[in-house]
């Protein structure tokens, strides 16, 4: 089995895994209405915990009428797909074909691609430049809408096509000794989080933009709804869309405000709240509101 396929088992048992039932304090999630058993791990009698409660999972199989069957295809740095910055327009669409062929292998009935890794774009967009995964160098025009011949390709198969977004990340690549400003400056021109770098934060050594600005949640709602307007996806999915998690270095673990990252941003939008968690809570809540009412 290639590594891409692996990769994509792994991913979707990982998928599946979060659609089986577990418990969540005296909550109960559940997408199944039949007799369920805890997940034991392989070959004992340990059950599997999220959060230190045992993981359920239905004792007999029932076969849906309708699945939801995909992976995820990351082009962040390159991971999934294209292979390298800088493709021909003919190598980038055999890699792709190759993919949903292993998709096909694999009975998928969706693909569900990260056309949006950063604050760039695998489309043709008035808002987000071209992405440095698919040139080389952010911003540069490729010279066809990759995209759209994506979601073409893929409906051909009689298969959906989700867009995957990654809503605040603005730089993946740690780089703990430079400002703000000189991560900025390496960007295209259009980039967003360039032209407004009031609403971009610092952390673990990248960039993201600030939840706790209302503008950049429209920012991003404006975003979403351009790909829903110009092209025929079947489904928007968002990784991410949440403040950064712990990190760890030199055996130190550091969180997201130890360093008062938003302080400002709590006290001036944050009256109606007490506690900064509550109120980072809230900012991705609306987030989420405001693209869907969009």
């Amino acid at each position: 089995m290639s590594k891409a396929k692996i990769r994509l088992l792994s991913r979707l048992m990982t998928f599946l895994m979060f659609f089986s039932m577990f418990n969540l304090g005296q909550y109960k999630v559940k997408a199944y209405n039949g007799e369920v058993v805890p997940l034991y791990k392989y070959g004992t009698q340990t059950p599997i915990q999220i959060h230190g409660q045992d993981v359920y999972i239905p004792k007999d199989y029932q076969q849906l009428k309708r699945q939801f069957r995909t992976a995820w295809v990351s082009t962040i740095t390159n991971l999934d797909f294209p292979s390298r910055p800088g493709l021909s327009e003919e190598e980038f669409k055999q890699e792709y074909l190759k993919i949903l062929d292993e998709f096909e292998q694999l009975n998928f009935n969706a693909i569900t691609v990260q056309v949006r890794p950063k604050l760039d774009a695998f489309y043709k967009s008035d808002l987000n430049p071209w992405s440095e995964y698919l040139t080389g160098v952010q911003g540069k025009d490729p010279g066809w809408d990759p995209l759209e011949w994506m979601i073409k390709v893929t409906h051909e198969r009689n298969m959906e096509f989700h867009a995957w977004f990654n809503p605040y990340r603005v730089t993946n690549t740690y780089e703990p000794n430079k400002t703000v400003d000189e991560i900025l400056s390496t960007l295209a021109d259009n980039n967003w989080a360039k032209m407004h770098p009031q609403y971009v934060l610092k952390f673990d050594g990248k960039l993201l933009l600030n939840p706790g600005e209302p503008e950049v949640i429209n920012y991003i709602k404006d975003s979403i709804v351009e790909v829903v307007q110009k092209y025929d996806v079947d489904a928007i999915h968002f990784d991410d869309y949440s403040y950064p998690y712990k990190v760890t270095s030199n055996g130190v673990i550091y969180y997201f405000g130890d360093a008062n990252e938003d302080l400002e941003t709590f006290q001036k939008y944050g009256q109606d709240f007490t506690d900064i968690k509550e109120w980072r809570r809230n900012n991705v809540d609306t987030l989420i509101k405001e693209v869907s009412k969009a």
